[in-house]
C-alpha cells in the first residue's frame, strides 16, 4: 500500500510541476517581453475573444466532420513516408484510422479557421496536410492555401477529399518541408498565416521558426502545434519565440 501511495504522490508531483511551469511560462514571457507584443495587448486580447467565440461553424464544418468519422472507421493500411519526429523518410504501414488521433480536434480547427479570419488571411501556407482535416479547416476561411506533404499516399487521399468536399483553393504539393520552403524564401513569396504541423524534431525547429518568419507578411500569423513534444523541443521555442518578430506567435 506504501509503494501504491508513494507512486500516486510521484504522480501529482508531475502533474502539478507541469501546471505551474505553464503558468511560470506565462507570466515570465510577459513581464519580459520588451517587443510590439506588449504593444499590442489590445491586439491580442481582440484575437483572443474572437478566435475562441462561440459563434457558429459555416456548413462545411459538417463535410469535414463526417470525413473525419469516415477515417476513424477506415482500418486500410498505406504505406507512408514518414519525416516527422523519429521517422527521417522511413516508410511504414500505418492505418488509415490511426492517423485521425494525429489530426486536429473540431475545436483546434474552428481556431484555425478564426485565425485565418481575424488577420484577413488571403495565402496561407501549411506544413503537413495529413488526411487534409486542418487543411480543409484553414480553406473555409476562403484563402488560398498551399498545403505541403512529404507523403505521397497521403497527398492522394487528402486531395481526393479537398476535391470532393468543393475546397477548390488548396495546392496541394508533395514535397520535403525545407525544399519549399528553400524555394519560397528565393521567390521572396509571402503568407500571411503559416501553420507548421509536423517534422517535430527539436534540431529542425529553430530553422523553421526563422526561416518561416522570414516568409510572413508584416501582419501575419505563425502557428505551430505540439511545441510541448518533449523539453528540448520547448526549450529551443522559448529561444526562438524572443527571437523572432511575427506580430504574434500562437501555442496550443
Amino acid at each position: 500500500m506504501r509503494v501504491n501511495i508513494d507512486k500516486a504522490g510521484r504522480v501529482l508531483k508531475n502533474k502539478l510541476g507541469l501546471i505551474l511551469r505553464r503558468g511560470s511560462d506565462f507570466i515570465l514571457y510577459a513581464i519580459r517581453s520588451k517587443s510590439r507584443y506588449r504593444i499590442h495587448s489590445q491586439f491580442v486580447y481582440e484575437f483572443i475573444e474572437y478566435v475562441f467565440s462561440k459563434e457558429s461553424l459555416p456548413s462545411k464544418a459538417i463535410l469535414i466532420e463526417e470525413w473525419r468519422k469516415q477515417c476513424k472507421k477506415n482500418k486500410q493500411s498505406i504505406e507512408m513516408v514518414d519525416y516527422g519526429a523519429g521517422g527521417n523518410g522511413s516508410t511504414r504501414k500505418v492505418k488509415i484510422s490511426s492517423l485521425v488521433k494525429s489530426s486536429i480536434s473540431k475545436r483546434k480547427g474552428a481556431f484555425l479557421y478564426r485565425c485565418a479570419l481575424f488577420c484577413g488571411a488571403k495565402e496561407i501556407l501549411e506544413l503537413g496536410t495529413c488526411l487534409g482535416i486542418s487543411t480543409a479547416y484553414l480553406a473555409m476561411s476562403g484563402a488560398t492555401v498551399t498545403s505541403v506533404e512529404g507523403c505521397p499516399t497521403l497527398c492522394q487521399i487528402s486531395s481526393a477529399f479537398l476535391q470532393n468536399a468543393g475546397f477548390n483553393n488548396v495546392k496541394l504539393v508533395n514535397t520535403r518541408f525545407p525544399m519549399i520552403i528553400e524555394q519560397f524564401l528565393d521567390e521572396n513569396k509571402k503568407f500571411d498565416l503559416i501553420f507548421l504541423d509536423g517534422d517535430h524534431k527539436p534540431y529542425t525547429l529553430r530553422y523553421y521558426i526563422h526561416s518561416l518568419c522570414n516568409l510572413l507578411n508584416e501582419n501575419g500569423i505563425l502557428i505551430i502545434d505540439d511545441i510541448r513534444y518533449d523539453r528540448k523541443t520547448y526549450r529551443i521555442w522559448q529561444e526562438c519565440s524572443h527571437e523572432a518578430h511575427p506580430l504574434l506567435i500562437v501555442e496550443f
